[in-house]
């Protein structure tokens, strides 16, 4: 494992340099990730292979209809999924300020690990055993990369989160994690995408807590692209029975799921 384990022990507090000393090695793999594959996708335009535009280097668009495509000068799509790599350091930024509300957990569970950056710094920030599960492995080749570097890519499992479907938590998890979820709205096959219900929702949460132990908590951030246009029934939801406790981020919520078991 590229990173020690650090004890809970040793973990007091949560400020600013702490954060900062535990992010940089992970900042630091990730940039290592961004080079080798910028280092080959570049190799690879040059020999105008089409291979340039793989997944598994994650430099073109991925979920617009027809081909992957680059942009008109040939260099990376702004929104491809190598961003995670090659500007690891404004992504891992992000999870500064939420930090301060995910401590206090002997186990979690995260869904849609994506590069694994959250999952290792609570790891590293408070001894925290995790473990989790995404989507796609084969097809998102840069999160396997950057999961391997991080040294947790054993530790997540592959699983699609579906409504009405028992999402399989590892027992002895006190909450379950999902930042920026996305598997809470579903395309069909013409493309049309359909949110989950409110009752979806309830389903969800009642099969999770039922799994769970200790404080049980679903803590989750949600995607501002789906909810500011639509199932904002959804969001009333969340806070009728959570809490938000980042005033300028009012999609963040940690739910208290003992009233679902």
């Amino acid at each position: 494992m590229l990173f020690p384990m650090i004890s809970r022990g040793s973990v007091m507090n949560d400020d600013a340099r702490q954060f900062d000393d535990l992010a940089e090695p992970l900042i630091q793999a990730g940039e290592r990730v961004g080079e080798r594959l910028t280092a080959e996708f570049e190799l690879l335009r040059a020999m105008y292979d089409p291979e340039a535009l793989s997944p598994r280097l994650g430099f073109a668009r991925r979920s617009a209809p027809g081909l992957p495509m680059l942009t008109e000068d040939g260099s990376r799509w702004r929104s491809a999924p190598v961003k995670y790599a090659v500007d690891a350091r404004s992504k891992m930024e992000k999870w500064r300020k939420f930090m301060p509300f995910l401590k206090g957990f002997e186990a979690a569970f995260e869904i849609g690990v994506g590069p694994g950056y959250l999952f290792r710094l609570m790891m590293d920030f408070y001894g925290t055993r995790m473990t989790g599960c995404d989507i796609e492995f084969e097809q998102l080749g840069v999160y396997d990369a950057l999961r391997s570097e991080l040294g947790i890519k054993h530790l997540i499992r592959e699983h699609f989160v579906a409504r009405r479907v028992s999402t399989p938590v590892t027992p002895g998890s006190e909450a379950v994690l999902a930042f920026w979820l996305a598997f809470d709205s579903e395309r069909d096959e013409e493309g049309v995408r359909t949110g989950w219900t409110v009752e979806d929702h309830e389903w969800f949460l009642a099969d999770i807590a039922r799994q769970l132990s200790g404080r049980r908590q679903f803590i989750c951030r949600f995607n501002k692209w789906w909810y500011s246009r639509e199932n904002r029934d959804v969001m009333r939801f969340y806070r009728q029975i959570g809490v938000q406790p980042i005033a300028e981020d009012p999609r963040f919520f940690i739910v208290n799921l003992k009233s679902f078991i």
